[in-house]
């Protein structure tokens, strides 16, 4: 099955002079997966060091996953930190270097785009 959406639209251009260099730098990352057809629990921890000055906050981008919880440095980033626009979660407030974790669910059987983790034919 395709879909039309992405066949059809238009390519994101970005021209070198509206480029922005990333304000972290990410020295490591962990995945661990607790595997499930329909409610895959995946934890990411990673050590995040701010390489840009004036910047207070982390973008992070994500499509149709659910949220369980978010720390920095093992403390559970309170509500009023996180702002969730569309496919992101904007983190306020984040130290000049912390380490990351974020717990998140995903439906890896209605995952029908196979980008990411997805189920077919009984195999992740």
């Amino acid at each position: 099955m395709t879909d039309s959406r992405s066949m059809n639209a238009a390519p994101n251009i970005i021209r070198l002079a509206e480029y922005e260099r990333f304000p972290y730098a990410v020295e490591s990352v962990d995945l661990t997966f607790d595997l499930h057809a329909t409610k895959t629990r995946v934890t990411q921890i990673s050590v995040w060091k701010k390489i840009t000055t004036g910047v207070t906050s982390l973008e992070l981008n994500g499509k149709d996953l659910k949220r369980i919880s978010v720390k920095i440095d093992g403390e559970l980033v309170d509500e009023s930190r996180l702002v969730e626009i569309d496919e992101s979660l904007l983190i306020r407030q984040v130290p000049d270097a912390f380490t990351l974790e974020v717990v998140t669910q995903i439906n890896p059987e209605a995952n029908t785009a196979l980008e990411g983790l997805y189920l077919s034919n009984g195999m992740f």
